[in-house]
């Protein structure tokens, strides 16, 4: 390649540069000015070649030259400009040549353009603000979403809903107690909704449901051939299925000592062997537990195991009964009452002396009873409007079963009742079943079929 063929190609690569390149003398005269600065600093050759960066800079011309600091220092020096011809802003760097006597023949000034960066960067910070604001709407919208489910008015409850939240965070085990029917499975979704776990399994196991004699297949599952009866492919039990989600063990006091025990290994290994299995394999949930008994009583009973309490009990939630969150008592009704007129196309409402009849009951069974009443007051009421003599706990109320019914209907009512008091005053299946002389399997069936229905 030739000389000429050198410095032409050293031309172009020197003109093609997206960075402005000057040149100057070891005197601050300018040699050299490459296309990319003329447009950055919107100066002409005319203005530059041939002209001292040491009167530019006097006359105003230049401000702060980058080559002028760079003779004086004799190093390279790096400063951000703005040039406010172009409104443009760059990063310059002045960079001496010496010769053997280490005199400064030359300055090789590097201008790189920073304002389409400075732009770039922008639009980035703004996209990084406009997705932050879409994930902070999308997170509140998401609260509020799993907040539609409870109406929380009661300061008391309001912080059990704070520190549900708080421990969902991480992955300790919750126990969560108060009397039937205050909402404590509620609580557990909303800790499992809230968790790094929200989109994987939540297994409910009522442990109070499952007769003794299935239990432990139940829970733990089966391998194939294990008993008479078994499904030629095995079964994964309750437990295996809640794997990489939540267990939620509601009625956890009713557990027998022998299922605590192997509750109790699970918890303690991360390993569970199924019936009839000779292999144990890995399961990993998070664990909420749920009771209306004193758990630390029938420790001190020898009912409950006390290994299997501390693990359970991590972090405890007391759930007050209904009548202790008076706050909540109105909202709640009127909650349930408009659910009621959604589902059955109805109009009813309250008036003032129905407010002072729910405010002044004690709510046994708490807000599963006041569920279960707003719809049978709102079902059977003859008019639009609900008084206080309409409620079932009211002294002055008429006899709500009705005269102009069958016997049938009527039986089917009295059952109804007695199936839903049952629960309310013993607080678990099992129990409940047992006091009106029911299989527990019949009874669940029944309290179910008549808790989705009217009365």
């Amino acid at each position: 390649m030739t000389k000429l063929e050198d410095v032409f190609l050293l031309e172009n690569a020197y003109d093609l540069s997206i960075d402005g390149i000057v040149i100057t003398d070891g005197n601050g005269i300018c040699l050299k000015v490459n296309d990319a600065y003329i447009r950055i600093s919107g100066m002409s050759r005319e203005q530059m070649i041939g002209k001292s960066h040491f009167e530019m800079e006097k006359s105003g011309e230049v401000k702060n030259s980058c080559v002028v600091r760079t003779l004086r220092e004799k190093r390279v020096v790096t400063e951000y400009v703005n040039y406010v011809s172009t409104n443009k802003s760059a990063l310059v760097t002045g960079t001496p040549v010496f010769d053997d006597d280490h005199n400064i023949v030359l300055t090789v000034m590097n201008v790189r353009d920073l304002t389409e960066l400075n732009e770039l960067k922008e639009h980035l910070f703004k996209e990084r603000e406009l997705r932050s604001q879409y994930e902070r709407t999308i997170a509140e919208l998401r609260q509020r979403e799993l907040l539609d489910d409870f109406v929380v008015n009661d300061h008391s409850m309001l912080q059990i809903l704070e520190m549900a939240k708080m421990v969902a965070m991480v992955d300790s085990s919750v126990l969560i107690t108060g009397e039937t029917g205050t909402g404590k499975e509620k609580i557990a979704k909303y800790i499992h909704q809230n968790s790094a776990r929200s989109d994987r399994p939540f297994i409910t196991i009522n442990c109070g449901a499952i007769p003794e004699s299935i239990a432990e297949s139940e829970l733990f599952g089966y391998e194939k051939g294990a008993f008479t009866g078994a499904l030629s492919t095995g079964k994964k039990g309750l437990i295996e299925l809640a794997n990489t989600g939540t267990l939620f063990l509601d009625e956890v006091g009713e557990l027998s000592l022998s299922m605590q025990v192997r509750l109790l290994r699970v918890l303690q290994t991360g390993k569970l062997m199924r019936v009839g299995g000779k292999k144990e394999c890995d399961v990993d949930f998070r664990l909420v537990s749920a009771t209306n008994r004193d758990l630390s009583t029938m420790v001190s009973e020898g009912t409950f195991r006390e290994d299997l309490y501390y693990r359970i009990a991590v972090i405890p939630i007391q759930v007050p009964p209904l009548r202790e969150r008076v706050d909540d008592i109105i909202p709640l009704a009127d909650h349930f009452l408009s659910d009621v007129n959604s589902r059955y196309n109805l109009h009813r409402s309250l008036d003032p002396s129905a407010y002072k009849a729910l405010l002044g009951y004690s709510w046994p069974g708490n807000v599963r009873e006041m569920k279960n009443v707003m719809e049978r007051v709102a079902v059977t009421n003859k008019g639009e409007r609900i008084g206080g003599a309409d409620f079932p706990f009211s002294e002055n109320r008429e006899e709500y079963l009705g005269e102009n019914i069958s016997l049938k209907e009527r039986l089917c009512q009295i059952e109804r009742e007695y199936i839903l008091k049952a629960y309310e005053k013993q607080g678990n299946v099992r129990k409940a079943a047992a006091s009106l002389g029911m299989a527990v399997t019949t009874y669940e069936r029944k309290r179910i079929a008549y808790m989705n229905r009217q009365p």
